[in-house]
């Protein structure tokens, strides 16, 4: 220390050569040094030692305050992942309540035997909406939220000073808003998915009532079979020859109308009827010398199903 102080004290350089001559003084190049008086170089002392205690608690002060921000920040990080969670399972359990009222509602609705697809269509875009609007809610008071917390952690003195402690905190709060714009995304397209499944779930059920009811027909409504054998008669005008099976719960009801079955056919042509157990009851199968067709009621509701399936997305 005594060389810090004597190096700035040794500030008067003086000449040790005078000379007179015509009242002017010259000085020789040569400077010597003239050593500080010990008081003020104790003084000098004292006011370094000062200086350095201060530049050492100053340090400390530093250390303790980088200590503190990294600890805010970690604070900051678990908050703001606590925030995110909790939007994420709000809106996901929005989604799917709305997703299984939308599926009831519908379902409660075809079981009526009210099958008016539209309206059923139009309900269920109404929840699945409704959903979508509460989770992105959710998600904007997540984000309000956040926003909050950086403006709390700055006026609290998370920044104070220190700007690379406030730019870590933008970009983790930046992180958090992609995150959340991800969530929108997601729920966007989670939107989509419950309307397809949905429009496939309103054709499933439309086609088990129809069975429900078409099953309800055959068992208790005796002339269905015979319906069926007279519309396949009318569209094979030509044949000579037909072969009719049905099941042996029908056959009876088949024989007692044989002859209007004749008067649909040119004549001379033939009829012949027989029971097959692998066709299910109200139904037929009607061959000729060219064709067969398959007039069961289960066969053309299949046809029916698969053309449905093909419009569907």
């Amino acid at each position: 220390m005594e060389k810090i102080g004597t190096e700035k004290e040794k500030n008067i350089n003086l000449s040790v050569k005078k000379k007179l001559k015509d009242d002017e003084y010259d000085f020789d190049e040569e400077p010597i040094a003239l050593e500080t008086p010990k008081f003020f170089r104790k003084k000098i002392e004292e006011k370094i030692s000062e200086e350095e205690k201060k530049l050492a608690e100053l340090q400390k002060e530093i250390q303790k305050l980088n200590e503190e921000i990294e600890k805010k920040k970690e604070e900051l990080s678990k908050l703001e992942e606590s925030i995110l969670e909790e939007a994420n399972e709000k809106a996901s359990k929005i989604i799917e309540d709305a997703e299984k009222v939308a599926f009831n509602k519908v379902k409660s609705s075809l079981e009526e035997k009210n099958l008016n697809l539209k309206e059923a269509e139009k309900e269920k875009e109404r929840i699945i909406n409704e959903g979508k609007k509460e989770a992105e809610r959710i998600i904007q008071e997540a984000y309000i939220e956040a926003e909050k917390i950086k403006k709390e952690a700055y006026e609290k003195g998370f920044s104070q000073g220190l700007e690379d402690g406030f730019n870590q905190g933008k970009k983790e709060i930046q992180i958090l808003a992609e995150r959340l714009k991800e969530m929108t995304s997601y729920i966007a397209n989670r939107r989509i998915e419950i309307i397809n499944k949905s429009e496939r779930e309103v054709v499933e059920l439309a086609l088990e009532v129809v069975r429900k009811i078409l099953k309800e027909i055959r068992e208790n409504e005796k002339d269905v079979v015979i319906r069926q054998i007279r519309y396949v008669l009318s569209k094979l005008s030509g044949a000579t020859r037909f072969i009719i099976r049905v099941n042996p719960a029908d056959l009876d009801v088949v024989s007692e109308h044989k002859e209007q079955f004749f008067k649909m056919i040119e004549e001379g042509g033939d009829i012949k009827i027989f029971e097959d157990p692998f066709v299910e009851q109200g139904g037929c199968i009607v061959e000729t010398d060219t064709t067969t067709i398959d007039a069961q009621i289960t066969s053309q509701l299949i046809e029916i199903e698969e053309k449905l399936k093909t419009l569907l997305p």
